[in-house]
């Protein structure tokens, strides 16, 4: 069995198409098909199923890309760990990333990395999604909330407090509540909200008491990125619920008012953070520990600490 026929398998696997993983290998489609070909000769099994506009795994090259990715991932380890220096990171590295947070934060920091680094690449996976770090091939994931227990290693980055906003017209036009009961849906303010993972229309609030209240709110846009909530808001259409991170500036400059600055308010869980995940610490290549050690200082530079709740 050919080692390089197993990886292009598993980058068939991970693009989910013959061209794709062709571009990222950089060589032909045709080659890739041959290769593939080949490895389901020697195993006489079919591993992909291959129609004129898509292609999928079947349940045997499903099984087979699980057992196969780590071990490819740790061949790539124990490679890099022969021939990685000391002092020189090096080689492709995997970040995995919620897209709103790489437009306001992530691609700066990449781009200061690159110039340190230029013998790193970088692929970015721009999602929601909580990705299998194994299956995925992924070095390290920015994720947020509360996270599941797991074998996989964490380290926090900033606690991630969210605020209820709006703008100055629109709390000039529909009045400043006092009270989180104040916006509930029969108050006549409306809300844009992220329907994603739980997230809705049902606001948890806590003072700084600890006290806890629920308020329902009347959705106007359901929106499943936070950039156009953010828009929204700033134009004065509807009160929304955001994280401190994505609103900094807003809040800084006045084009967003915080409604309720002595509550912690969520829509899932209180007390999220912001993480750093990882698939383990037994061996962390240079280029994961230097992008860990970067994006923390990058954290530390900006006064994340800010990003407390108000007193």
């Amino acid at each position: 069995m050919d080692l390089n026929d197993l990886s292009i398998f598993a980058a068939v696997a991970q693009a989910g198409s013959f061209s794709r993983a062709a571009g990222t290998l950089g060589v032909s489609p045709s080659h890739v098909s041959r290769r593939i070909a080949a490895l389901e000769a020697h195993l006489d099994r079919r591993l992909v199923q291959r129609t004129t506009r898509a292609m999928a795994l079947t349940p045997a090259g499903r099984a087979f890309h699980r057992r196969i990715g780590p071990l490819l991932d740790e061949l790539d380890r124990a490679t890099a760990l022969v021939g990685e220096s000391e002092t020189t990171p090096r080689g492709l590295l995997r970040v995995a990333c919620p897209l709103v947070f790489a437009h306001e934060h992530l691609t700066r920091w990449l781009v200061a990395l690159g110039q340190d680094h230029p013998e790193l690449t970088f692929d970015l996976v721009l999602d929601y999604a909580r990705n299998d770090l194994i299956e995925d091939h992924i070095d390290v994931a920015i994720r947020f909330g509360v996270l599941e227990p797991s074998s996989l290693v964490a380290t926090k980055l900033a606690p991630m407090p969210r605020a209820v906003v709006a703008s100055p017209d629109y709390v000039a036009r529909h009045g400043q509540p006092r009270l989180p009961d104040e916006i509930a849906r029969s108050s006549g303010h409306r809300a844009a909200v992220f329907p994603y993972d739980g997230h809705g229309g049902r606001w948890r609030f806590r003072d700084a008491k600890g006290r806890g209240t629920r308020v329902e709110v009347d959705v106007r846009y359901r929106v499943t990125d936070g950039l156009v909530l953010r828009q929204l808001a700033r134009a004065a259409m509807a009160v929304t619920l955001l994280p401190r991170w994505l609103i900094l500036e807003d809040l800084r400059r006045g084009t967003l008012v915080d409604l309720f600055p002595g509550h912690d308010v969520t829509s899932t869980e209180h007390d999220g953070a912001i993480w750093l995940v990882y698939p383990s610490r037994t061996y962390l290549p240079l280029r994961v520990r230097v992008f860990i050690d970067h994006v923390k200082k990058q954290c530390n530079a900006a006064g994340w600490s800010c990003l407390h709740r108000p007193s």
